[in-house]
């Protein structure tokens, strides 16, 4: 959204553990604060701090704009009396509320996606910006087998532009060579993608639940295959989803499934 809107990935923020918002503190996970950053290091880093100055800067109805025509306030269809949980998006009056937003930008808060969702919009930084919604359903077969795919299936949109999706590219090669994701390095080839951790509210014996997320695709320089890895409890039960992906992707390459 901030890509789209102006901004560039060279702006600018410094994080220095925190940052409070109308009264509200949210902390960064490196608590000593990661300086000034661009959008790039900033992503690299999982920098709550920045990302929340940027969603403040860019507004809450630009980013509530891109997540509704990402599909995140919708059910997906996945084919015939087949479909997913609805995705929850806080209100424009929910945003309205700087803390409220904060959450929004690192993902918190009332916002909840499945899977499918997520995928759906790492599909689209895959394809260039066109946002298609996933389906279990590859086509019909005519009496010889040979497939026929159905275009109601697989409608395609532009989501955002060809330069957005080669920034966030970058960004997410970042994240896998030398950030946060460097677990989901595959054995091979270059992955891009963005890990993420969900607090859940909840508590096993007196631990955090705390949901591990790795999204991504491979091979980044043309895409082929688009992961997403949701490890329940995985951040304490040493199940971190990034590595997991890598486990997923080495299987494809091991199977002569990658072209």
């Amino acid at each position: 959204a901030a890509l789209e809107n102006g901004f560039d990935a060279g702006t600018t923020y410094t994080c220095d553990g925190a940052v409070d918002v109308n009264g509200t503190v949210f902390h960064c996970h490196n608590r000593e604060g990661d300086g000034a950053q661009t959008m790039v290091e900033a992503m690299s880093a999982s920098c709550n701090c920045y990302f929340i100055r940027l969603a403040l800067d860019v507004g809450e109805e630009a980013l509530l704009s891109m997540a509704t025509k990402a599909g995140f306030s919708d059910l997906l269809t996945l084919g015939d009396g087949m479909a997913t949980t609805r995705a929850l998006l806080p209100s424009a009056f929910d945003l309205s509320a700087g803390a409220a937003l904060a959450n929004f930008a690192i993902g918190q808060g009332s916002l909840m996606a499945t899977p499918y969702h997520v995928a759906a919009l790492y599909k689209a930084i895959a394809d260039g910006g066109v946002y298609e919604s996933p389906s279990l359903i590859l086509g019909t077969t005519d009496e010889n087998g040979v497939i026929a795919y159905d275009d109601e299936q697989h409608q395609q949109t532009r989501l955002f532009s060809e330069e957005t999706a080669d920034v966030l590219n970058r960004m997410l090669c970042g994240v896998v060579a030398s950030g946060t994701g460097v677990g989901a390095m595959p054995k091979q080839g270059v992955a891009a993608g963005k890990t993420g951790t969900a607090e859940t509210g909840w508590e096993i014996d007196g631990e955090d639940v705390v949901q591990s997320w790795f999204a991504g695709y491979y091979p980044a320089n043309d895409p082929q295959y688009v992961v997403v890895v949701l490890s329940e409890n995985g951040a304490n039960n040493r199940r971190s989803a990034a590595p997991l992906f890598a486990d997923v992707v080495d299987a494809l390459c091991a199977e002569g499934l990658v072209s």
